[in-house]
């Protein structure tokens, strides 16, 4: 299997293998299961190799390998796609790799990787031309071609876009649907901002009332036909994690929300008997209560009750 090893380092060489690395994350592409029930990636092929799973059966190997790049056009089924591209090419990158190792006869070499048409340099005119239209000047000229090709770039998004519906038309049409369900339908190629996909490519279809689907399946589905894909187990496992994730997520908020209604409570109860009470409770502790407050003073005697004899007080009393 040392080959095959070596058959996989290859390929993962190309500009372009970066679409078939890692397994595709299931949670960012929820359909993904539906429409690919065995998924496969080049990381599970070399585990696979390492721990001795194929043992030297190579026709396993290659049956991976190819459910790669299978996988990739079944799920990208638009020929522009950029992953049904590179999934094209490494498949037959693969096949001539892998009948060199078998020893069977060998086809065309590797595909390199799709690149860029390199732009045909484009010459200044010289100064004793005219800069505008005229019989010397070549601006004129060019800015009817730039509108030309912006013109045949439109229109062959309109081919496109009249492919794909028709192609969806086709797929209803299987599944015991007409082709007037699609009446009014486009599509539109959406480029992905964040996560580890970020700057891929991705079709949808859009209905008329603006509703986005990601795939014929869940199309045929929302028609509700008899003969519609059913969801895999697989994928209906995902879809019953990410409800409990999402259940989780909506208690801890109303609980998030309780405990801060009843601190504002907490709070609210403090301001009040704050007002109420101005000086603090603690202050209270450690000062002295104050000493109760003195009463009147005694009215003083009258002058003529000082000198009398001690035998005559009862007299002056009576």
């Amino acid at each position: 299997m040392e080959r095959c090893t070596a058959i996989v380092k290859l390929l993962t060489l190309r500009e372009d293998s970066y679409w078939f690395q890692e397994p595709v994350p299931v949670d960012d592409v929820p359909d993904y299961l539906e429409i690919v029930p065995e998924p496969m990636d080049y990381s599970t092929i070399r585990d696979k190799i390492i721990t001795g799973e194929y043992h030297d059966d190579h026709i396993a190997f290659a049956a991976d390998m190819r459910k790669v790049f299978t996988n990739a056009v079944k799920y990208n089924w638009s020929p522009d796609h950029p992953c049904n591209v590179a999934a094209r090419a490494g498949l037959r990158d693969f096949e001539a790799l892998f009948a060199r190792v078998t020893g069977a006869t060998a086809g065309p070499g590797p595909t390199p990787p799709p690149q860029a048409l390199p732009q045909r340099k484009r010459h200044r005119p010289s100064a004793g031309a005219g800069s505008s239209g005229g019989a010397g000047g070549h601006g004129g000229d060019g800015e009817k071609k730039a509108r030309m090709r912006g013109t045949a770039g439109e229109a062959g998004a309109v081919g496109r876009d009249h492919q794909l519906i028709a192609s969806l038309a086709e797929y209803l049409e299987t599944c015991g649907g007409t082709s007037s369900m699609v009446n009014g339908w486009y599509t539109r190629t959406e480029v992905r901002k964040g996560g580890g996909t970020a700057g891929t490519f991705d079709t949808y279809f859009f209905s008329p009332a603006g509703k986005r689907f990601r795939s014929r399946a869940e199309i045929a589905r929302f028609f509700e036909l008899e003969a519609a894909p059913a969801k895999s187990s697989k994928s209906l496992d995902v879809e019953e994690r990410k409800a409990h994730k999402a259940a989780e997520k909506e208690a801890k908020r109303v609980q998030r929300e309780a405990a801060s209604v009843a601190r504002q409570a907490e709070v609210e109860a403090e301001r009040a008997l704050r007002d109420r009470y101005p000086v603090p409770d603690e202050r209270l502790v450690d000062e002295e209560p104050p000493e109760p407050p003195l009463g009147p003073r005694p009215p003083p005697l009258p002058p003529y009750i000082d000198g009398i004899a001690p035998s005559r007080m009862g007299d002056v009393l009576q």
